[in-house]
């Protein structure tokens, strides 16, 4: 049985489970005033906290049943209902969560940002710190909780106009994702030689560091998480120049593909390994 009443009334409860860094509070907002409910929601340690009130029971049932995919119901408590309450807002984080709070992992990009980085008319064209609320770094990006924006590397990045209505418009892909950029506020991709000094930036970067594999280098790679060392696989010399550095003289290196066709391609793939391959979290799979 449902613990609220019969008549107007207001409830506020916890949402626990994997919480931050996968855009729940957006979600939670857009739900919210899809069922005509006032309230708020916000960060809080472990879990989020979300105070919610509405004229009608069955508004609420509705929204309550809606929730419960996305994480684990704490226990829910009656309070006042606030007459001054008109609207759902996300607020700020609290600090007052006691476990630590369970963050997304990263992801690879999603289809919709892999489209939106080859059109020519997208302002972010070819930005390859692209991301939304449904891709890019989380955990990796993150310096401490809660998941927000100057808690993470994104901080030093104040997001410009544009950036700041999406991450405002609810009905946005990018609302309030902390990580939101474009190239006129966000990170850049540059090239330094081995006395770190830059060479190249943006596009051209690439395709100095493409014509340089072809050349047989070694391109160090710098991720969220530290260096990747990088060579054209197809060159036997520089494996080999790669794997006396390493000191591996035969264990394998990870291969990076363009899609699960090129993948198939260099080695057969059955049902479990594809779904891997083709996963957000883009894993390394091992395949015959």
């Amino acid at each position: 049985m449902s613990p609220i009443g019969e008549s107007r009334l207001r409830i506020e409860f916890h949402l626990k489970g994997v919480v931050q860094g996968i855009g729940l509070r957006p979600k939670i907002l857009r739900l919210a005033r899809q069922k005509g409910i006032f309230g708020s929601v916000a960060n809080c340690g472990d879990s989020v906290l979300i105070r919610a009130q509405s004229q009608k029971k069955s508004h609420l049932d509705e929204f309550l049943e809606n929730i419960k995919i996305w994480g684990e119901l704490g226990q829910i408590k009656e309070t006042s209902y606030l007459e001054s309450e008109k609207d759902f807002r996300i607020e700020q984080s609290h600090s007052e969560g006691i476990r630590a709070p369970v963050l997304s992992p990263d992801t690879a990009i999603c289809d919709l940002c892999r489209a939106e980085f080859y059109d020519f008319n997208s302002r972010r064209y070819g930005y390859h710190f692209i991301s939304c609320a449904e891709c890019g770094p989380r955990l990796s990006i993150a310096a401490r909780t809660p998941y927000d924006r100057d808690l993470t590397s994104w901080r030093k990045f104040p997001i410009c106009q544009e950036c700041r209505r999406e991450y405002e418009d609810p009905l946005d892909r990018r609302f309030h994702v902390e990580g939101i950029s474009c190239p006129q506020c966000g990170p850049t991709l540059s090239l330094l030689d081995s006395n770190g000094e830059k060479l190249s930036d943006g596009k051209l970067a690439i395709d100095r560091v493409c014509k340089e594999l072809r050349a047989g280098k070694i391109i160090a790679v710098k991720g969220m998480t530290g260096f990747h060392l990088m060579v054209d696989a197809r060159n036997s010399e520089s494996l080999q120049t790669l794997r006396r550095a390493k000191n591996r003289p035969s264990k394998p290196f990870a291969l990076m593909v363009a899609n699960r066709d090129e993948a198939k391609k260099i080695g057969v793939l059955d049902s479990l390994q594809t779904q891997a391959f083709e996963s957000s979290i883009a894993p390394i799979v091992l395949v015959d």
